[in-house]
């Protein structure tokens, strides 16, 4: 068993996963919240951009955080991995750790910035 190349693959997947499930439901909220400030606006262009800047801020602060959260949950992962002397049950819950901490982090970020 070669950790490391597992590992690497297990991070491809993980990107595959956050394509697949996370990132269609962040474009979807955001065209809702785009729509829901142009509503608001009420054909006045100032408020549209105030709401679309007070949005887009809190979103790309929340997408720095969680971006921060997976730099970590990396790490983690191969520190885990590591110090598994390649027992596979110790890695296969570092590897279901760091998926279900993912799943948690965009929960979080669907609750903080939308």
């Amino acid at each position: 068993m070669n950790t490391e190349n597992d590992l690497r693959g297990f991070v491809k997947y993980l990107d595959g996963y956050i394509a697949a499930k996370f990132l269609p439901k962040v474009k979807e909220r955001f065209q809702y919240l785009e729509q829901r400030c142009y509503v608001q606006a009420k054909g006045d262009e100032y408020k549209f951009a105030d709401c679309m800047q007070t949005m887009t801020e809190k979103l790309l602060n929340e997408e720095k955080a969680i971006s921060y959260r997976h730099q970590y949950l990396q790490q983690y992962l191969y520190e885990c991995a590591a110090t598994s002397q390649g027992n596979l049950e110790t890695i296969t819950k570092c590897t279901r750790y760091t998926k279900d901490m993912i799943d948690k982090s965009y929960e979080n970020f669907f609750k903080n910035a939308f």
